[in-house]
């Protein structure tokens, strides 16, 4: 909505939890959305066919016009079964990305989301855009980065390497609770604000 000049003139520290206001913002910091992954069961691959999941709660923002094509491509060449996540509640949702090996979050500029943090606190391996100049910021990220031109060949490259599977499943739960763990982030916000303990 906008900066706000005489809230902005009095303030000693701002903060964003989106990545992409740093450009548009002279003198903003980022921190990370503060998640708390241990609500949710680290799961283990319980299936002969790898499940991929999508949850299109908007298409058009997430790109799903490019992502579910590639999905029922892959499923014909590929001993995949595809979960497509919407239209149910919260907890079905829930249940249903549970039970899935990869999850595809978006393609376009808008970077991750809850929706890629719940799905690595699983741990399961995912597939996500990132917005400009994160990936130089935080290269220790464990996403594996999608766009329209490559999607198919990194999903390709997933499903026929379990083991790789296993690994960037491995890392993508320690890294949301070491990254986006709420005490971490109000610990950098208050050494950032000069403030300590």
């Amino acid at each position: 909505r906008g900066v706000i000049p005489a809230i902005d003139k009095i303030s000693d520290l701002n903060v964003t939890v989106e990545f992409d206001h740093l450009f548009f913002h002279p003198n903003i910091k980022h921190v990370f959305f503060p998640f708390d992954a241990q609500k949710f069961d680290y799961k283990k691959k319980s299936s002969d066919k790898i499940r991929i999941g999508h949850a299109p709660t908007n298409r058009a923002a997430k790109g799903s016009d490019v992502i579910i094509p590639v999905l029922y491509e892959l499923a014909e060449q590929f001993p995949v079964e595809i979960i497509l996540i919407e239209n149910m509640s919260y907890t079905d949702a829930i249940i249903a990305k549970q039970s899935c090996d990869i999850f595809v979050d978006q393609i376009g500029d808008l970077g991750y989301g809850i929706n890629s943090l719940e799905s690595l606190a699983m741990g399961i391996t995912t597939c996500s855009c990132l917005a400009p100049g994160f990936e130089e910021k935080y290269p220790d990220h464990p996403f594996i980065v999608i766009d329209k031109i490559n999607i198919k060949d990194k999903l390709i490259d997933l499903v026929s390497n379990e083991e790789k599977l296993d690994d960037t499943a491995d890392y993508g739960r320690k890294w949301v609770e070491q990254t986006h763990d709420a005490l971490k982030v109000v610990q950098r916000i208050h050494k950032l604000a000069g403030i300590t303990h």
